[in-house]
């Protein structure tokens, strides 16, 4: 899975490093491994003691920490070396790690390994100045394994359509709802503490919600809720039932809809009781809330259709974007807040569909994950091949995570925001009403791996998990690897603001059709964060940066620390200005061996790839003092890409919105810059970009210059691609074309 062919790569000169070694020139930064140090006749007092190490094992890799001791000088370099457990095989070079900044404390990850693999690795340390080189003793690691089913022996009971809540619950005597199933298993856990699964029987659908907020389970599956059959027939249903089955809203009142003298607004009865916060018609039209009458007429925020309820009112007013009257369609009245609601640790959710929640406060989750303490929450969870429809609400989130859920796995699971895609990207941008996506995740060491999503708000958002985020606490060490994004109105891609994206590793992506950023780096710690082997691609909405990088969202918080963009392929187009834009204070991003394609014509010079975006009023929004970046621009750096601004674009590169550059300027250290020493700008030939295909023909760039990265293009792990490329390479499953 990684890219190179040869054993123990790894030289002065090919390593990517964070961590200013020094200054040539004028203000040129050498970013390689350190060369062994001199021998001295007299060395100082040891600058480097003791090296703690810590080792956190994701899914696919495993990201490592060293706490040095002592004095180390800025020059310090730290090399991780690994191998798999039991060979004997020599030790391949793995990440040169990284400083956080104002810390002794280093970072990297081992890459490219399976769930269940157990390497050993050691660092070697080097301190120039002092002419010290400290080795650890050498040390194991394991990547996690996924709950993949229940615990066997544990209690099971059986839900169906065709059952009786008066039934034993067996698989030939099934229950009929969740809420039996639910009371028979806190009973049996009332006394073995061996946790148990409700299985549902397709085809089937539940208008009703479960929570597992009971018992302690002692087994490493708790709770399991699986489905049994085709898991587009398992069905847990979040809306009104029957508005949906029969037309009717409630056990007397029938779904009837009369013409307002507002165009196009038509009214039904809604008992005023009911908490909505969706409303879908059929199985496709999700209509957009709205917060008062004056919207719904007057297609507030670019939206044609919508809908409001009465407040303390028991009327339901909708508008369809075709103007039409919705009769003969089924209401879908989302009301319950969540689907499944799990705040014990090792449960497991598989094989099922979840769809049309939405309910009080805007909540419109499929899943929880979390309790109110440590003592209850969601850890070491799996949800794995559930798809998610049409979910609601101001936060209609297919897996939401509280800051009590670590060590949480989303896998192969689908979520389809319906028509909510079809928004004017400034519509959805700026709407405070529906905010919907895969995953929300405010515990840490999360794996997203090989999930689905089209015409969502934003595909994964990391979220302030409640208290200032520090390295070791909330969203860190995440996993996001092998997702394909289409569609996002918003971020594909985003660990936002109030987080931490400290180890954070994205690798394998693939967000295209995107109406706002692809990739967003912008949480309060972050770093090292490893951006790799992405696909970004826009679409015809596009007006925002591709990938966009900000600062802390709080000047009390600490400045961001490194972020190595590399071997991906950011394509900027539509009325977009930027494949890269960094915001805010003191940016430090890192970019090598990408394609960067910008191909827009807005703000100053437009179709810029390199933009240090500046907007003081912006800025002050978001508790930063507004001033421009005077750091950024140095502590960044980009080069080995190849760059291709494509007809119709400006300008390569630009500063602060006005100051702007040409290859040349940028290798000439025009304000501090000496980026691109290597980098190269050329006609880039894909396979077939028109349609989707993205991959490079052969001899597509010519004349491309390359730097071998140990850790990335390093033989170690499973292979991903079998030569050193540039930029992103297919090699996973793409979803159809909407």
């Amino acid at each position: 899975m990684g890219r190179g062919t040869g054993a123990n790569v790894g030289n002065a000169g090919t390593a990517w490093r964070l961590g200013r070694m020094a200054v040539l020139g004028a203000g040129l930064s050498a970013w390689a491994c350190a060369a062994p140090a001199a021998a001295r006749s007299h060395p100082p007092a040891p600058a480097i003691g003791e090296i703690g190490v810590q080792a956190e094992g994701g899914l696919y890799s495993i990201g490592v920490r060293a706490f040095v001791h002592g004095d180390p000088s800025p020059a310090a370099t730290l090399q991780l070396f690994y191998r798999f457990a039991g060979s004997a095989a020599p030790f391949d070079t793995g990440m040169v790690m990284v400083r956080r900044r104002g810390s002794t404390t280093w970072a990297a990850r081992l890459l490219f390994l399976e769930p269940g693999d157990r390497v050993e690795y050691f660092i070697e340390a080097r301190d120039p100045p002092s002419g010290q080189t400290v080795r650890t003793p050498i040390d194991s690691a394991a990547t996690r394994k996924a709950l993949h089913g229940p615990a066997a022996g544990a209690p099971e009971f059986y839900v169906a359509t065709s059952g009786s809540d008066t039934s034993s619950g067996g698989r030939e005597r099934p229950f009929r709802t969740l809420a039996r199933a639910r009371a028979a298993l806190v009973r049996a856990n009332a006394a073995s503490q061996e946790g148990g699964t409700i299985a549902l029987i397709g085809p089937g659908e539940w208008h009703e919600s479960l929570a597992l907020d009971f018992g302690s389970p002692m087994r490493e599956t708790g709770y399991a809720v699986v489905g049994i059959g085709d898991p587009d027939s398992i069905v847990i249903d979040g809306s009104y039932e029957p508005a949906a089955r029969n037309g009717y809203v409630d056990a007397t009142h029938p779904l009837e809809w009369a013409a307002t003298s507002a165009d196009s607004v038509y009214a039904a009865y809604f008992p005023a009781a009911d908490s909505v916060s969706g409303v879908t018609l059929g199985f496709g039209e999700t209509l957009h809330p709205k917060t008062s009458m004056s919207e719904l007429t007057g297609d507030a925020m670019g939206e044609r259709s919508g809908w409001l309820a009465s407040p303390g009112g028991d009327t339901l007013y909708v508008k369809r974007a075709n103007g039409a009257s919705p009769a003969g369609l089924a209401l879908h009245a989302g009301y319950l807040p969540y689907a499944i609601y799990a705040q014990r640790r090792f449960t497991y959710v598989s094989n099922l569909t979840i769809r049309f929640t939405g309910g009080p406060e805007g909540w419109g989750f499929g899943i929880k994950l979390g309790g109110g303490g440590e003592c209850c929450g969601a850890s070491n969870s799996c949800v794995s091949g559930v798809r998610f429809v049409g979910l609601a609400g101001t936060y209609g989130i297919g897996v939401f995570g509280t800051r009590y859920s670590d060590s949480v796995v989303v896998e192969h699971c689908r979520y389809d925001g319906l028509t909510i895609g079809a928004m004017e990207w400034q519509a959805s941008k700026f709407r405070q009403q529906g905010r919907n996506g895969l995953a929300s995740v405010s515990g840490r060491d999360w794996t997203l791996f090989g999930n689905e999503a089209r015409w969502c708000f934003d595909f994964v958002t990391t979220n302030d998990p409640g208290s200032t985020p520090a390295d070791t606490i909330p969203c860190a060490d995440e996993e996001v690897i092998d997702n394909v994004a289409d569609g996002m109105r918003n971020s594909s891609l985003e660990l936002g603001r109030g987080s931490s994206a400290v180890n954070a590793l994205l690798l394998g992506n693939i967000a295209r059709h995107v109406g706002g950023a692809g990739i967003v780096v912008d949480a309060t710690w972050v770093g090292p964060e490893f951006v790799l082997d992405n696909l970004v691609t826009p679409s015809l909405l596009t007006n925002y940066t591709m990938v966009r990088w900000g600062s802390s969202n709080h000047v009390r918080f600490p400045s961001n620390a490194p972020v190595l963009l590399a071997h991906n392929t950011l394509v900027g187009a539509g009325t977009g200005n930027t494949t890269f834009g960094a915001s805010g204070q003191a940016g430090e991003l890192h970019g090598r061996d990408n394609v960067l394609i910008g191909a827009g014509t807005a703000w100053a010079g437009g179709g810029s790839i390199f933009q240090g975006w500046f907007d003081p009023s912006v800025e002050r929004s978001y508790g930063v003092a507004g001033e421009p970046d005077t750091l950024g621009q140095y502590r960044s750096d980009f080069d080995y890409d190849v760059i291709d601004s494509l007809p119709g674009s400006k300008v390569l590169a630009q500063w602060q919105k006005s100051k702007t550059y040409s290859l040349g300027s940028l290798r000439a250290n025009a304000d501090g810059f000496s980026w691109e020493q290597h980098g190269i700008v050329t006609s880039i030939a894909f396979a077939d970009s028109a349609h989707g295909d993205w991959s490079l023909r052969e001899g597509g760039m010519p004349g491309a210059s390359l730097l071998r990265l140990p850790g990335i293009d390093t033989p170690c792990g499973r292979h991903r691609h079998p030569v050193l490329v540039p930029g992103w390479t297919e090699y996973g499953r793409l979803i159809d074309e909407p």
